[in-house]
């Protein structure tokens, strides 16, 4: 990092303490199910196939 990122963090990071911002950052994890073939995730449960591609 260099410095000026350094100073824009923590210049943040005073300002978020200042006026109560608070940090409203979250982490999402996402997942998506494609067999890539034309069947669907019901057809890959029953017959115990499940892909992910």
């Amino acid at each position: 990092m260099d410095i000026e990122t350094l100073i824009a963090a923590a210049s943040r990071a005073q300002q978020a303490s200042e006026h109560n911002i608070g940090n409203c950052s979250r982490i999402w994890h996402v997942g998506f199910f494609s067999d890539g073939v034309g069947r669907n995730i019901w057809k890959g449960v029953t017959a115990q196939r499940l892909v992910n591609i």
